[in-house]
């Protein structure tokens, strides 16, 4: 249920309550703003006594959030684009077949006949994505791999063609990107034999 409390600075704090069957009053920043677990017998003057006692750790979270805010892509031509930490500018142009993704430093170009179609243009950017993770994922694998003395996991060797897979992430924080189909390492240095990633 969405509340407002007015602070004793004058300021306005929106914030969604959830009652549950909780001992705790809990607080929760989401990218929608303030979330507040509390238990059912708590009454609602204690439970705003202690959000204003919480006041300033709220205001500075939900600045945070608000600073770091990230606009969504609108994948259309100009876009800006990360790769490894750096710019790449994306570059869409209209084919009568859907083409390869070339990419030169930079500027990744994509040619297809859907070029305007953002979910279009998504899917072929992201499978790029993919394989392009997939690579370095490899890349770094087999590097520290040899640092600790161990084999390499069979899922990134670069000899079979669909041995890894790189998953798609839905949200920011709590999940894995990558997942590997075949978990395990053969270690030959440790007495156990195998350990899980």
């Amino acid at each position: 249920m969405s509340h407002t409390l007015t602070l004793p600075s004058g300021d306005q704090l929106h914030y969604q309550l959830e009652r549950r069957q909780r001992r705790t009053v809990g607080l929760k920043i989401t990218a929608t703003g303030l979330v507040i677990h509390a238990p059912k017998r708590i009454s609602q003057s204690h439970l705003e006594s202690l959000i204003v006692l919480k006041a300033d750790w709220i205001r500075k979270k939900l600045d945070a959030l608000r600073a770091n805010h990230i606009p969504p892509l609108q994948w259309q031509d100009g876009e800006q684009l990360l790769l490894l930490g750096n710019t790449v500018t994306l570059a869409l142009r209209h084919d009568v077949r859907s083409r390869a993704v070339e990419y030169a430093p930079g500027v990744l170009h994509l040619a297809m006949p859907n070029h305007n179609e953002a979910p279009a243009v998504t899917r072929k950017v992201m499978q790029w994505y993919k394989k392009q993770a997939l690579a370095d994922f490899s890349r770094r694998l087999a590097l520290f791999s040899t640092k600790l003395g161990c084999l390499c996991p069979l899922c990134f060797c670069p000899v079979p063609a669909r041995a890894g897979a790189v998953a798609t992430q839905k949200k920011k924080y709590g999940s894995t990107g990558a997942y590997c189909r075949h978990r395990r390492i053969s270690s030959t240095t440790s007495s156990a034999t195998n350990s899980r990633i």
